[in-house]
């Protein structure tokens, strides 16, 4: 099954082509709308039975309109079937002679809600070397490079995400905790979501610290951005949360930011989130600029098993954990020994941990 992106200026139109040239092999996943250059235009995403370069003859008898929910229906059937592998399995586990810490500590992962298919990968990496131990058990999660590292390195500093993760509160308390290191050092706060009234607390703290700010709403003030990032040590811009179907390589490429490689960009996620919902979220604000994870709002959190499974298929590391509406002493970065105590205890790193250098 190929994938296959449709755009024009009418939908009516997109969709008679699709089914003049593929018929019943398209299967309609998404549709949106958005504007290029003051021009609205539709944009269609089909999965294509086969080879996307042979289309069908032309007038097939109809197209397949029902795509989408056919989509969900096998995706809640894939689910329902992981269950019932994952039941099967567990059933044998007690058969199998693991050491007993093991089998507590897979219980517990099951509880913090960590996918089957995970358990299960750990669960054969026992099996195969009983003396493995829990650090390099958990090796997939990665907890460098923090943010110490990331801010030695990158100048410009980008944090994304969805409404309402902690985006603009995060940026605010990394910005304070820099400036309180390097009290000499010029930070510039940038607003990229000028349409959101709430992010006006941007601007009260930057006036209140004595912290550059700036606002910024389309490509050309992007760009002014860019060329005058060389005036500031520091640069902390807050982005937009994306719309529904939106996804955030699209909004880099229509807004010019694509074109700055030397930006460090941070996905702000919550364990508060099902993994349904955080998977929908990477899906649209994944892209190779991204560096690392800041997981948000830990001490709203009653299990912390999502941190794992996003771990276990991006492989992108854990920047920086926050916690707490205070500003002061809620961040912290994560050791081996602040991530088993999280998970296995429920026990909030200690802001002792954070550096930034």
């Amino acid at each position: 099954m190929k994938i296959k992106i449709f755009r024009g200026l009418s939908t009516e139109k997109l969709l008679k082509d699709i089914k003049r040239d593929y018929g019943d092999k398209a299967i309609i996943l998404s549709t949106r709308t958005e504007k290029e250059n003051d021009i609205k235009l539709v944009e269609i995403m089909v999965a294509i039975e086969g080879e996307i370069d042979q289309p069908k003859a032309k007038n097939p008898d109809r197209v397949n309109l029902e795509g989408i929910s056919l989509w969900n229906k096998w995706q809640a059937e894939w689910q329902e079937f992981k269950k019932e592998i994952f039941s099967i399995f567990k059933s044998n586990v007690e058969l199998n002679h693991i050491p007993k810490k093991y089998k507590l500590f897979l219980d517990i992962l099951e509880k913090e809600e960590v996918l089957p298919e995970v358990i299960f990968s750990l669960y054969k990496k026992v099996k195969e070397n009983p003396d493995l131990g829990i650090k390099r058990l958990m090796e997939f999660v990665k907890k460098e490079p923090n943010i110490s590292f990331l801010m030695k390195k990158y100048k410009v500093h980008v944090f994304s995400g969805p409404s309402g993760v902690g985006k603009s509160t995060t940026l605010i308390k990394i910005a304070l905790k820099y400036k309180k290191i390097y009290p000499t050092k010029k930070i510039c706060i940038v607003n990229g979501d000028v349409f959101n009234v709430k992010k006006l607390f941007l601007k009260y703290y930057s006036d209140l610290y004595s912290l550059e700010y700036k606002e910024v709403k389309d490509p050309v003030e992007w760009l002014r951005l860019f060329s005058e990032k060389k005036a500031f040590d520091k640069v902390f811009i807050d982005l937009p949360s994306l719309k529904k179907g939106e996804r955030m390589s699209d909004w880099l490429n229509s807004n010019g930011l694509n074109l700055f490689d030397d930006v460090c960009f941070y996905l702000m996620l919550s364990p508060v989130y099902s993994y349904h919902q955080i998977e929908t979220f990477l899906k649209q604000y994944l892209h190779p600029h991204v560096k690392g994870v800041i997981w948000t709002k830990l001490d709203e959190a009653n299990k912390f098993g999502n941190i794992i499974n996003t771990c276990f298929y991006t492989n992108i590391p854990i920047s920086l954990v926050s916690y707490g509406p205070q500003l002061k002493n809620s961040l912290a970065t994560l050791s081996d020994k602040s991530f088993l105590e999280l998970v296995l205890k429920h026990k909030l790193p200690s802001n002792s941990n954070q550096e930034m250098s």
